[in-house]
């Protein structure tokens, strides 16, 4: 046996010059790595030594393996493969070769009839591998399958927000109010309808028990029923004013103050008004401005009564606003518009009474926007309470979101509804309040935001 040393600096270098010398049948029977060169340490490199031979000395041959027994009932032990002598397993290795894994497959359930277990190379059988479970690797969307199935994953949606209600209201963690589970699935429906547009609970719960006193026991199952009685259950909570602008006044003028906070839309809407007034119902109308304090808005009303053909006065005081009114005595109507003023500017809201008490207005209408939330609603109708309005506007509503805050607002303020404003269109985007107005509003929420009731 012939027994050669090779070094490099790594594995692979030294097994290309056994393989180089010695041929492809050589034999490793030794191997090691150690660092050389340098100075004190410094600067040394690993190298590899790798002891191989030409052939295999001849020791103690490995057992034979006695060929498989037939399978039994009982369960197969486990076979023990001998340890092969050293020179032999080194004389294995020439020949080893470990296959780049395909990992195409992972989580895939293999076919065991497509993939044979391979057999060693002394004809042992090789015992197959269970095959692995399946492994989803893709997520499929949730969809129903027709649309009777869309129909019942609603219907047991809805029970489940249903028993949640109910839960949360026998155990004091919900809302004020009725419990939803404990109605019938109709008025459940409705109420459910009510809080979506922030309708208080307490509100809710009045308006419901309305509907109950309405309807017989057995109608309230019937949803369109129920949501006619509740319908007439809102506009029976919402007060609304007559059209007194359109009433023949007898040679006496009339005049219409608009107040509000600022940016409500007091100056469009005056103008739709005092359009709609000569337009539409033939009355003469004049217009008069105390609105000097924002930045172009004599000129935009100044514009609108231009176009329409209406005389337009400018008060600069409470003084020249009274002497505005007694030149326009000999009109139909007269149509104030006012400043915008903040609720918390109390000096503004002083100034802006002066103003009004010189006007001497027939109908004084707060105008209030409906896309704004309940507390700024409320807040802005306790300041300018001060000013005596009698009637109330709800402008924007085609802004507005939900229509609860508005008719929270009503309710609680008890001042009749008048006009609701609609766009932006002069004239046409105003409309005279009707008592189911606001009910239409809440229950269709934004598709009833195109009013289809008497345009002012």
């Amino acid at each position: 046996m012939t027994l050669k040393t090779y070094r490099g600096s790594t594995m692979a270098a030294a097994l290309a010059e056994v393989k180089r010398d010695l041929g492809g049948d050589a034999v490793i029977l030794h191997t090691r790595t150690f660092k050389a060169g340098g100075v004190l340490g410094v600067g040394t490199r690993p190298i590899v030594e790798i002891t191989a031979s030409t052939e295999a000395d001849s020791g103690p041959a490995p057992r034979r393996r006695e060929p498989p027994r037939a399978p039994s009932r009982a369960a197969p032990r486990p076979e023990t493969k001998p340890e092969p002598a050293p020179l032999a397993r080194a004389a294995a290795v020439k020949d080893e070769f470990i296959p780049v894994r395909d990992w195409s497959g992972v989580g895939l359930t293999p076919d065991p009839a497509a993939e044979p277990a391979m057999a060693p190379r002394n004809g042992a059988p090789k015992p197959a591998r269970s095959p692995a479970a399946r492994v989803p690797t893709t997520r499929a969307a949730f969809a129903p399958a027709s649309e009777s199935g869309r129909v019942a994953i609603e219907d047991e949606l809805a029970s489940i927000k249903r028993l949640l209600g109910h839960v949360l209201h026998a155990t004091g963690r919900g809302p004020v109010g009725p419990s939803p589970g404990a109605m019938p699935d109709a008025l459940a429906d409705l109420y459910l309808r009510l809080t979506d547009e922030q309708v208080s609970p307490e509100l809710a719960g009045r308006l419901l028990d309305g509907v109950r006193e309405r309807l017989p026991a057995a109608s309230l199952h019937d949803p369109d029923r129920a949501r006619e009685a509740l319908a007439d259950e809102i506009a029976a909570m919402v007060p609304v004013a007559p059209p007194g602008a359109w009433r023949p006044s007898g040679g006496v003028c009339r005049a219409i103050a608009l107040v509000g906070p600022t940016g409500v839309g007091k100056t469009t809407t005056i103008a739709k008004l005092a359009a709609a007034a000569k337009l539409r119902h033939g009355l003469r109308a004049a217009l008069i401005t105390s609105d000097t304090y924002r930045i172009a808005a004599v000129e935009q009303l100044r514009t609108y009564a231009e176009i329409v053909g209406l005389p337009m006065r400018v008060a600069l005081t409470p003084r020249e606003m009274q002497a505005a009114r007694d030149a326009l005595r000999d009109h139909d109507v007269v149509f104030i518009d006012t400043a915008g003023r903040s609720p918390r500017d109390e000096g503004r809201l002083r100034e802006l009474a002066e103003f009004v008490r010189a006007a001497s207005p027939d109908e004084t209408h707060l105008v209030l926007s409906a896309a704004s939330a309940e507390p700024v609603m409320m807040r802005a109708a306790e300041r300018f309470g001060s000013l005596g309005p009698d009637r109330l506007i709800l402008s924007k509503t085609d802004e507005a979101e939900v229509f609860g805050p508005a008719l929270n607002a009503v309710t609680r303020l008890g001042l009749p509804l008048s006009y609701l404003t609609t766009g932006q269109e002069v004239p046409d985007d105003v409309e005279a309040a009707e008592s189911r107005t606001l009910a239409r509003l809440v229950l269709e929420g934004r598709g009833a935001t195109a009013l289809a009731g008497a345009v002012a």
